[in-house]
């Protein structure tokens, strides 16, 4: 996370803008969530897996075969993805106008996807680039970021995590030194993050890289079992841990290392894990109650402050849903996913998006001169809850933003 030092112009603004406000009365500032339903007229079913500022990706069933498909923020915008070549295809991220996901073929017998290639699209089927590097029997791209392209790809019979950079060509290999195996599932940045077996003789281990396999760190907390990491934001990774053998997961929340690890766990939840991060917005899915449904959540880094997204839904999708991508700044929030219709009985791709005022730093509903003071030490800080713009850099630009946005109350 890249920061700006504040300026002696920047403190003088601060002081000048706050002795006026606190001349002013405390103004209140109210957060609002709508649902949008992206279920596509004449599909099967869908899904949407990620989201970016502008754009949503997942993936829709058409005449009984998996389509990739991106969206623009509506039902009526989807834009099908699939190419001519393909029996299947799907989409698992989406990031500044690309898209990345799988072709594939499936074993009706076994159930189980077959001869997956990963695959890189900017926004057409037309664009469709195949990423599977020569010799390589599989591979999947799982998320994109910044031009480049996460994922694994088979190595002689096991799976190592890998970065692209548009081509098949351009592939590096981020298996670890001593691991059985590795997957990529984010990236931000120059960060990727995922998972390793064996490298530390505990099982699936939470992993990050900085885009070769030398950089490899793990993640993993001391008092877990087992880990994965699942999303990667601005200095943020979240994912899951494990205590116990074939025990249930807690969603977690890193900061580049395994010391920083937070549980997101809602207290009296049964399990929980952590998809996607952005913006200081975690979010992901848990079970309430022992063998219940899965619920859509959203965290902003830390357990207590857990939200059913779910609960917003309309009654017909209230019993089952999940969140798999954000895109999140200081005054907007994007979550995508999808839940079950008990109507229709199929699943259908949701996004819910959340406006607030971007003054009201500690979110406490009410802009104050506290906003101003928390503000300031988190831009000190170069933490990413500074990032005001969602550009994944705190700079000048985001503390100005904040003063313009303080100054007129929202």
């Amino acid at each position: 996370m890249e920061r700006q030092r504040i300026t002696a112009a920047h403190l003088f603004g601060r002081t000048f803008l706050v002795c006026l406000f606190l001349g002013g009365a405390i103004r209140r500032a109210e957060a609002q969530w709508k649902v949008v339903r992206l279920d596509p007229a004449g599909v099967t079913m869908s899904i949407a897996s990620g989201a970016s500022e502008d754009q949503q990706a997942g993936r829709v069933i058409v005449s009984w075969k998996d389509h990739a498909v991106v969206w623009g923020g509506s039902s009526g915008s989807w834009v099908d993805l699939h190419p001519l070549s393909a029996n299947f295809s799907t989409a698992y991220g989406v990031s500044d106008g690309q898209q990345v996901g799988i072709t594939y073929d499936f074993d009706v017998g076994h159930g189980v996807i077959t001869n997956p290639r990963a695959t890189l699209w900017s926004g057409s089927a037309a664009s469709y680039t195949d990423l599977n590097p020569v010799g390589s029997a599989s591979s999947y791209a799982r998320a994109v970021h910044g031009g480049r392209q996460v994922g694994q790809v088979e190595v002689n019979g096991f799976y190592h995590a890998c970065i692209w950079s548009g081509s098949a060509a351009s592939w590096v290999d981020l298996n670890p030194a001593g691991a059985s195996g590795s997957v990529a599932l984010g990236t931000w940045g120059d960060q990727q993050v995922g998972c390793c077996g064996s490298v530390e003789d505990t099982g699936p281990t939470a992993s990050l890289w900085s885009g070769s396999a030398a950089s490899w760190v793990s993640l993993h907390p001391a008092s877990e079992l087992t880990s994965q990491a699942l999303g990667a934001g601005a200095g943020e990774q979240v994912g899951y841990t494990q205590r116990t053998a074939g025990g249930v997961s807690h969603a977690s929340l890193w900061n580049g290392t395994a010391a920083s690890w937070v549980d997101l766990h809602p207290a009296g939840a049964y399990l929980s894990l952590a998809n996607a991060v952005s913006g200081g917005r975690q979010v992901g899915e848990a079970a309430l109650v022992d063998s219940g449904p899965m619920h859509a959540i959203l965290w902003h880094g830390s357990a207590a402050t857990w939200v059913d997204l779910g609960a917003m839904l309309p009654e017909e999708f209230a019993r089952s849903s999940r969140a798999r991508g954000v895109w999140s700044n200081a005054t907007t929030t994007r979550v995508v996913g999808w839940a079950f219709n008990s109507v229709t009985l199929r699943d259908e791709a949701i996004l819910w998006e959340q406006t607030r005022c971007g003054a009201d730093f500690d979110e406490n509903g009410f802009v104050t001169a506290n906003d101003f003071d928390a503000y300031v030490l988190a831009f000190v800080a170069g933490g990413s809850t500074a990032d005001f713009d969602g550009n994944g850099f705190v700079t000048g630009d985001d503390y100005d933003a904040f003063v313009a946005a303080f100054s007129a109350g929202c």
